[in-house]
Parts: C-alpha cells; sequence; structure tokens
C-alpha cells in the first residue's frame, strides 16, 4: 500500500516537471523571434530615408541650379555670343544693362557694333538704346546718328517709345522745339511712340497732340 502511494505522489511531479519543461521551450522560442525581428526592422531603412536618398532635390541639384544662374552673369558685350537661347541672352544682357551707369551703357554700346551676327547686334543694340533712353534720352538720341539709315528709323523709336513712358510732357516739348527738324514720317513715328506708351490718354488729348505736332 505504501508503494502504490509513493506512485501516486510521483505522477503530478512528473507532470508539473513536464509542463515547465514545455513552457520554457515555448519561451525561449518567442524570444528569439522577437529578437530577430527586431534585428530585422533594424535594418531595413525607413519610408523616409527612401524617399530622401531617391529624391530628385538632393544638394547635387541644388548645386547645378545655383551654377545655371552664375553662367547668367556676363562681363562684356562679347559674351553674348556664348548663350544658345534668345532667353539666357536677354537675362544675362538685362542683367548687365541694369547694374551700368550712363558711362558704361556708352561703352557696352562701343562693344556691341563689333558683334559679327546682324541678328543679335541689333537686338543688343535695342535694348542699350532702351537703357540710355531711361538715364538720359537726348543723348541717346543723338548717338544713332552714326548708325545705317535702318537703324536711324528703329533706334529712335525705341528711345522715344522708352522716353514716353516715363515722361510724355518732356517728349511733347522736345518735339516741338525740333518741330522744324523734323520730317513728316518721324513726327509721326514720336506721336505714334507717345500714344502707344499710354493706354489711358483720351481722344482729346491724342487729337491735342497730334495738333501741336503739326499731324
Amino acid at each position: 500500500m505504501n508503494a502504490a502511494r509513493t506512485k501516486i505522489l510521483k505522477l503530478p511531479f512528473v507532470a508539473g516537471a513536464a509542463l515547465i519543461t514545455i513552457l520554457g521551450g515555448t519561451g525561449l522560442i518567442l524570444v528569439l523571434l522577437f529578437t530577430g525581428a527586431k534585428h530585422s526592422n533594424s535594418e531595413t531603412p525607413s519610408s523616409q530615408e527612401i524617399s530622401t536618398a531617391q529624391s530628385p532635390l538632393s544638394p547635387v541639384d541644388n548645386s547645378k541650379r545655383a551654377g545655371d544662374s552664375v553662367k547668367q552673369t556676363i562681363h562684356s558685350i562679347e559674351d553674348l555670343s556664348k548663350f544658345t537661347t534668345y532667353f539666357s541672352r536677354s537675362v544675362a544682357l538685362g542683367t548687365m544693362l541694369g547694374e551700368a551707369n550712363l558711362q558704361q551703357t556708352l561703352n557696352l554700346l562701343d562693344e556691341s557694333k563689333q558683334l559679327s551676327d546682324t541678328a543679335l547686334r541689333q537686338t543688343t543694340q535695342v535694348e542699350i538704346f532702351r537703357r540710355l533712353a531711361s538715364l538720359e534720352p537726348e543723348l541717346a538720341l543723338s548717338q544713332t546718328h552714326d548708325f545705317l539709315s535702318v537703324q536711324r528709323k528703329l533706334y529712335p523709336s525705341v528711345i522715344f517709345q522708352e522716353w514716353s513712358s516715363s515722361d510724355i510732357n518732356a517728349v511733347v516739348a522736345y518735339t516741338e522745339q525740333h518741330l522744324q527738324e523734323l520730317d513728316w514720317g518721324l513726327s509721326r513715328m514720336i506721336l505714334n511712340s507717345i500714344l502707344n506708351s499710354d493706354a489711358s490718354l483720351s481722344d482729346d488729348t491724342k487729337r491735342d497732340i497730334a495738333k501741336r505736332f503739326g499731324l
């Protein structure tokens, strides 16, 4: 009977030991799985890191954009021939003229006469005369006498348009003062420059100016 009781007591002990072994093994497996998942996550780049690495707006691209703007700075009229598009030339020339004083603008006009490309030379001189007109319009007009007859018609028109946009009264006074020296065509060109410079001019004002010009 004692032997039977001893056998009964051993059964719970064996069962308990087996349960502990099973639980311990399960816990070990869970720990290994958790550790592996954490390690895998640490080696996988985040979506933000991927986005940053693949973003087209990298520092290299930004530096290229900055370089493009630097290339639009020129130091002489001859540099204009290096540009391949009208827009890039216009930006570069506009920047140079915007920073030029009267004497510097006159020097640029002299430089422009050396341009071999006829179209480039004429478009460049138009912008130079526009700048001169904003500084000293009467001096700008005096500079047109050294050009061919076709250009002597184009450049004064540019000058009077620029001048009229800033001071119509001064243009009218100048024209009246030199009316005897102007032929009909030039007087008409000046009138058109005035009328095109200010769309708000009334019909009465337009007729009055035309009458004062003898037109």
